[in-house]
């Protein structure tokens, strides 16, 4: 039967970690959305991505295209509980320094596994099974349709614009970028 000293020292570490877990799931949002963005010829910088937002698609990617990052997680949860109790005593150094070097090790997955996820997504949502929603917009009179990449401060960007009774697949832009105030009749038609 484990002793209430154990069990303080095992939420201890615990806590200890959570700040590295956050590191992580940063990581894997700013990853994810970096290379999703520059699959669609986007810089990320343009966008103004807050950290809020990096978070959430860094917790949302767990649910989406990142499923081996469950794995990631897994094991820099498990590993520094388990070598701290293995070693704990006998060897200091090591058992400080193994947990150490394996939580900095698994930075490198979550990057790959989020890029996979983010570069994996923009080539869906340039597809034919696009989540995008479907716009229709007027911009000087003239009528459009397109795919909404996404709306951020005032600034529209677009995917496959073309002109209404033009088939979308014909456009030679991959995302056009226009300001709120360019637009009228702006109307986000739903998802397919």
């Amino acid at each position: 039967m484990p002793d209430d000293s154990s069990e303080l020292d095992f939420v201890s570490l615990i806590v200890k970690l959570l700040p590295l877990y956050l590191v992580y799931v940063f990581l894997s949002g700013w990853t994810f959305l970096d290379y999703y963005f520059r699959d669609f010829g986007v810089n990320p910088r343009w966008l103004d991505l807050s950290f809020y937002d990096t978070l959430v698609k860094g917790f949302t990617i767990l649910y989406t295209g990142g499923k081996l990052l469950w794995l990631v997680y897994l094991a820099a949860l498990v590993l520094p509980v388990a070598v701290d109790g293995s070693l704990k005593g006998r060897h200091w150094a090591l058992s400080k320094l193994l947990p150490a070097v394996v939580l900095f090790a698994l930075i490198f997955p979550v990057y790959y596994i989020s890029q996979e996820a983010g570069i994996s997504q923009a080539r869906v949502d340039k597809g034919d099974r696009s989540r995008l929603p479907p716009v229709n917009f007027t911009v000087r009179g003239q009528d459009y349709h397109g795919k909404l990449l996404l709306l951020r401060g005032g600034t529209y960007f677009i995917h496959k614009v073309a002109k209404i009774r033009e088939d979308a697949t014909g456009a030679n832009l991959q995302v056009s970028v226009y300001r709120a105030e360019e637009l009228s009749n702006v109307m986000v038609t739903g998802y397919e």
